[in-house]
């Protein structure tokens, strides 16, 4: 089919951009495959409307690398994704367009 022959990172853009479940994104500030989805992102038609998805909540955790590899960083990712991430009560409609945290290596504690 057409769709196949599509470049995966466009068939993820459209998988996401049609999805209609939410979306939880944890980005680490020292992850390189981070950096690089973001910069696909940013330029790539595909993916225009990818951060104001309805449903998405985005948390950027800074400091920290991209296995979360850390008994620290790894506490906070496990605290995001319970108390932020796709539990029932949170509805990123909430917060506009999409919510988004940024947390500090200095803020896990």
């Amino acid at each position: 089919s057409t769709a196949s022959q599509l470049p995966f990172q466009h068939r993820m853009a459209a998988a996401w951009n049609s999805f209609n479940g939410r979306i939880f994104l944890l980005l680490s500030s020292e992850d390189y495959t981070a950096k690089e989805f973001l910069e696909c992102a940013s330029n790539d038609i595909a993916w225009k409307h990818a951060f104001v998805h309805p449903r998405l909540v985005r948390h950027d955790v800074h400091g920290v690398d991209h296995t979360f590899s850390s008994a620290v960083s790894r506490a906070k990712a496990e605290a995001l994704t319970l108390t932020k991430g796709l539990t029932p009560q949170t509805d990123p409609s909430e917060h506009g367009d999409r919510a988004l945290t940024e947390v500090r290596e200095s803020d896990i504690a």
